[in-house]
């Protein structure tokens, strides 16, 4: 009785964490759900009494690895794809309006269904020609220049006192982004301060791999844009890449239609999105 007592806290603690992590783990990752379920057995078996004979004890422990593997095998030959559980894949669109250069690039690799075709380029980083992409390695390939709409600036004006440049700017997204980037050009400025819609930005450079390592982001910009303020040193006008995210692929370049069984892998991802790239001198 005093052992039963003792294990029926474990029993209260293991039992459920086993049951929530088989579903949401998979076959794949299984070995960590079945170690505590070993566990779990052990505290129960160690509870009968008397205990069983070697002989049955063998025979058990045989009977119980023969019905696991057989349900290993079940499982691992039902645990495919479907349109209710669909395979992730990753395949985005970016357009250097300064080049006219289009891209696609991916968070996965060639063996990908449906896209992997698409990635016929040798893996590379894209730090300095796509910085919201710089943060790895992606699979990528040419594609066809769309007619897409590109960031804009207006009203931008630039005042010089004691060598510190005051650029002003409104800075605007094609009308479907729901993310612009400014990234400017550190290599022969410096960044003093910034606002922008009159909000101070805090922090010193995002990305020094980069030469563009000064940058902020910008969320659910208005139709109209965002006005910006940055105060600079440096000689000559100040380089700024502004990258507009947009949900979706365009048409007329090419995208692959995804399988039922198939669709665009989650956030963070440059799947099923669509990059324009423009630099401006300021």
């Amino acid at each position: 009785m005093a052992g039963a007592v003792t294990a029926l806290p474990v029993v209260a603690l293991v039992l459920p964490v086993v049951l929530l992590l088989l579903p949401a783990l998979g076959l794949s990752l299984m070995a960590a759900p079945l170690v505590l379920a070993a566990l779990l057995a052990a505290v129960l078996l160690s509870l009968l009494e008397p205990l069983p004979s070697r002989r049955a004890f063998t025979v058990g422990m045989l009977a119980t690895a023969v019905a696991g593997a057989g349900t290993l095998v079940v499982g691992t030959a039902l645990d495919g794809y479907s349109a209710d559980e669909p395979r992730p894949v990753s395949l985005g669109y970016v357009l250097e309006s300064d080049t006219g250069k289009a891209t696609w690039v991916s968070d996965g690799d060639t063996s990908q269904p449906t896209v992997g075709k698409l990635l016929t380029g040798e893996p590379a980083r894209f730090e300095d020609r796509i910085p919201p992409l710089g943060d790895t390695v992606l699979a990528n390939g040419p594609a066809k220049a769309a007619p897409l709409d590109t960031p804009l600036t207006k009203n931008a004006s630039a005042v010089e006192t004691e060598g510190v440049r005051t650029i002003r700017v409104r800075v605007q997204g094609p009308a479907d982004a729901h993310t612009i980037a400014v990234h400017a050009d550190t290599r022969a400025h410096q960044i003093l301060g910034a606002t922008v819609e009159g909000a101070k930005l805090t922090g010193g450079p995002k990305r020094p791999e980069s030469g563009w390592d000064w940058s902020f982001d910008y969320a659910a910009p208005p139709a109209d844009g965002i006005d910006v303020v940055i105060r600079t040193r440096g000689k000559g006008p100040l380089p700024i890449r502004v990258v507009s995210t947009t949900a979706g692929l365009p048409d007329g370049v090419g995208a692959p239609t995804l399988a039922t069984d198939e669709s665009w892998a989650s956030w963070p991802s440059a799947a099923g999105q669509t990059f324009v790239v423009r630099t401006f001198r300021l």
